[in-house]
């Protein structure tokens, strides 16, 4: 599996899944959040997270309701009107970042593979019409150094030199990993192990329609993000203000105390809005 950083994080991550995952209420709550994109990332990821998607979901659930909590004690302690709506957006914010965590994970994977899977196809075809050998063409693709699928597949090749099949591991990771479009130009070739008359004609049509969506996906994601940028920045803001004066607060200092947690929470967007995305559409 593809090494990754923030091992506190991940702990963390795994930690407060199969924690809350233990409370049955969170866990047949959270079962009504899952997507197949949850379940596709938790298979896929599996040797390195080791989760199930109904507990992510859980924990899903209970950071939800931790927070709220948390946000009700502390206004009831403290009697300040800005905790209110900071823990509102909290547990927004905070479950949803926690769900997709794994899902952004595997959809950056995706792209990734998406990207070559025109090419890495016509070099495992390439391999195997000179060899007619499914680990001939693995080794192959494996020295191209490819984003993900080179290391995927040296990892093949050790398990085949400990006695596995090549075949079927080869078709069991295809099934698992995120691109459907190399799943399509290969999987075939896996089954029937010869490579149709007509098959390099359509080659790279799944590549293609793949790359179509993805860029969709990619413009509707700019979209949502001038979305929150513009509610973080205009009309939460706005809305808090006119609570305050609302609540007759207006010359207090409380308008003191938004300008740094403003301040935070955009620090904070910026960071999770601007992540830099792999090179997909450049160029």
């Amino acid at each position: 599996m593809v090494s990754k950083g923030g091992g506190t994080l991940i702990t963390l991550y795994k930690f407060l899944s199969l924690y809350f995952s233990k409370i049955p209420l969170f866990k047949k709550i959270g079962l009504l959040i899952i997507s197949k994109r949850l379940i596709s990332a938790c298979n896929y990821y599996r040797d390195y997270y080791n989760l199930k998607a109904e507990e992510i979901s859980a924990a899903c659930i209970g950071l939800t309701v931790l927070i709220i909590i948390l946000g009700g004690v502390s206004f009831t302690i403290f009697r300040l009107l800005i905790i209110l709506p900071a823990a509102s957006i909290i547990a927004i914010t905070t479950p949803s970042l926690f769900y997709y965590k794994i899902i952004n994970e595997y959809d950056n994977e995706n792209r990734k593979i998406s990207r070559y899977a025109d090419e890495i196809t016509q070099n495992f075809i390439f391999a195997f019409q000179l060899s007619s050998s499914i680990f001939d063409a693995l080794k192959y693709v494996a020295k191209a150094e490819y984003p993900v699928i080179s290391d995927k597949f040296k990892e093949i090749i050790y398990k085949v030199n400990l006695g596995e099949n090549p075949h079927k591991l080869l078709e069991e990771f295809l099934k698992k990993q995120p691109s459907e479009a190399l799943r399509n130009n290969l999987l075939h070739i896996i089954k029937t192990r010869k490579v149709d008359s007509h098959y390099e004609e359509i080659l790279g049509v799944e590549s293609h329609r793949t790359l179509r969506e993805e860029y969709e996906n990619f413009t509707l994601q700019v979209e949502n993000k001038i979305m929150i940028v513009a509610a973080s920045n205009v009309f939460l803001p706005l809305i808090l203000g006119l609570g305050l004066i609302f609540w007759g607060l207006g010359e207090t200092p409380f308008f003191i105390i938004l300008i740094p947690v403003h301040l935070v929470l955009s620090l904070a967007l910026k960071k999770k809005l601007l992540k830099k995305r792999d090179e997909l559409f450049e160029n």
